[in-house]
């Protein structure tokens, strides 16, 4: 891949989470909307914290780094538990998600 290559799909990106509105959000934190949305546009009811930490966005994430980024989420509305559940899954709770 040539670093042309790399730049566009950068500014590619970027532009993206632009129009998502995603770019008040940390790194980790898009990250884990990318991969919550990703799931819930597959089908997936939730997405459990253990398939969170072990996606390859998110595997280099430090424990404690992903579990503050997810209160921040819970936090500010953007991820919710799902009807009876009150930790260890999530949903999205945006519009974007599908």
């Amino acid at each position: 891949m040539s670093m042309r290559t790399l730049a566009n799909l950068l500014e590619m990106a970027a532009g993206l989470q632009a129009e998502l509105g995603l770019e008040a959000f940390s790194p980790v934190e898009r990250d884990i909307i990318a991969v919550v949305g990703k799931h819930m546009e597959n089908g997936d009811a939730h997405v459990r914290t253990e398939t969170l930490a072990s996606h390859p966005l998110l595997d280099p994430v430090p424990r404690a780094t992903l579990h503050r980024a997810l209160r921040s989420l819970l936090d500010r509305g953007v991820l919710t538990y799902p009807n009876g559940c009150k930790s260890g899954r999530y949903i999205l709770n945006i519009p974007e998600a599908g």
